[in-house]
């Protein structure tokens, strides 16, 4: 008889760091097995729109300090 595994796991709000990181991981190892897969269509689109903007000069940039001050800004918890 196989030996089936169940595993609970929380709302992602309520996970711990490991267990965030272990998710991550998993899910990582998960797109690496997968990487024949073609991406997504909306994926290519977004690509595309990027590499045109560069290609025409109209792209837009920031600097890596302010984009880390943006993310924190965002994901900060009241």
């Amino acid at each position: 008889m196989p030996l089936v595994t169940f595993k609970t796991i929380p709302p992602i709000g309520e996970m711990t760091s490991d267990q965030l990181a272990d998710l991550l991981d998993a899910v990582q190892i998960e797109r690496f097995r997968r990487r024949n897969d073609p991406p997504p269509e909306w994926h290519l689109k977004i690509l595309k729109e990027r590499e045109n903007s560069i290609a025409n000069g109209s792209a837009d940039s920031i600097d890596i300090s302010e984009l880390k001050d943006s993310i924190e800004r965002r994901t900060r918890r009241p």
